[in-house]
């Protein structure tokens, strides 16, 4: 039998650095997620190591732009780039960290906008927000205060009600 049950979806959006004339092409999922105007509840440091990025690779992700000097070059960038979804799964171990009790139990979703690339070496700053079952956090970079991602959300699903 064919079972009918979504377990995931998976939406995605890109972009061309350079592109000119780009015409609309249908329905966006971005959403503007603003973090709310108070400080901060939660602010985590996490370091980057310099070999972040060849260790990073072992997932898979073998585009050269994180680790030779003249593609990361041609595409733009004066240094090898760290890959974004090492970034944004370093910011959501932040965040489950801080307000899922450190495992993934609770998570039900998350969305995010990658802003700007992080460097291997680096620090980046995660600072979150608890709204409800809703964590609002962005990241940014320490060493230049660039914010590398940002409309962005963990959602958990509610705490047993006893």
């Amino acid at each position: 039998a064919v079972s009918k049950v979504e377990y995931y979806l998976l939406r995605s959006g890109s972009f061309l650095v350079g592109a000119k004339d780009f015409k609309e092409s249908g329905i966006t999922f971005s959403a503007k997620i603003a973090p709310p105007a108070r400080a901060p509840d939660a602010e985590v440091e996490l370091h980057v190591s310099p070999d972040q990025a060849k260790i990073y690779r072992l997932s898979g992700d073998y585009n050269p732009i994180h680790v030779d000097p003249t593609f990361a070059s041609m595409a733009g960038f004066k240094e090898p780039i760290l890959h974004g979804l090492c970034s944004l799964g370093m910011s959501c171990r932040a965040v489950l960290r801080w307000c899922g009790g450190g495992g993934a139990a609770r998570f039900k979703a998350i969305g995010v906008r990658f802003a700007s690339p992080v460097l291997p070496g680096q620090t980046l700053v995660v600072q979150m927000w608890k709204a409800g079952d809703r964590v609002v956090f962005i990241a940014k970079v320490k060493e230049t205060g660039k914010t590398v991602i940002n409309n962005a959300c963990v959602d958990f699903h509610p705490k047993a009600k006893l």
